[in-house]
């Protein structure tokens, strides 16, 4: 991130906080005019009142990603002259990771409990294989009792298949 947008962004807060106009000027070395063309510039972006949530949201996801990306930089360039700031950026990189990771989970894209995350993607793994067998299936690579004894391989414990298996030879003869 260049040192003109740190300075703009630290401008615009200033003004927020209520400086006049005189007081950024000074502390940044600016004219009077200069700080109102910046606060301009930055003032005729949207408030995002107007705009759609799912637009919001997009902007907040992406805002988190880019500072990421910048605290990033910004350790990677203190890192041999200041590694105190480079340090400081990698902390603010993983707080903004964290802000992303409760945006992502408020949103519902990531779980509240990781561990359901990984059941999750383990069914899904077995959907998938179901989905596979059914398909040989059709094919007729497979019969209907290869595709039921892969998915009771699938769901059931060794020891009740082999159980299954014998009723279903003993009903059949």
């Amino acid at each position: 991130m260049g040192q003109r947008r740190l300075r703009d962004s630290a401008i615009i807060a200033r003004a927020a906080a209520g400086w006049t106009h005189k007081m950024i000027a000074e502390e940044f070395e600016l004219t009077d005019r200069q700080v109102r063309r910046i606060l301009n510039e930055r003032g005729s972006l949207p408030s995002g009142l107007d705009e759609r949530p799912l637009d919001l949201i997009e902007d907040l996801a992406r805002g988190l990603r880019a500072s990421i990306a910048d605290f990033e930089a910004m350790a990677y360039d203190n890192s041999d002259r200041n590694p105190n700031a480079a340090l400081g950026a990698k902390k603010a990189a993983a707080e903004a990771r964290w802000n992303l990771a409760v945006l992502l989970r408020s949103l519902g894209k990531l779980p509240d409990d990781l561990s359901s995350f990984r059941s999750e993607a383990e069914i899904a793994q077995v959907a998938q294989a179901m989905v596979d067998k059914l398909q040989d299936v059709v094919r007729k690579e497979a019969t209907p009792a290869d595709a039921l004894e892969f998915f009771c391989g699938l769901v059931l414990p060794k020891d009740q298949i082999q159980h299954d298996r014998a009723s279903r030879r003993s009903t059949t003869a």
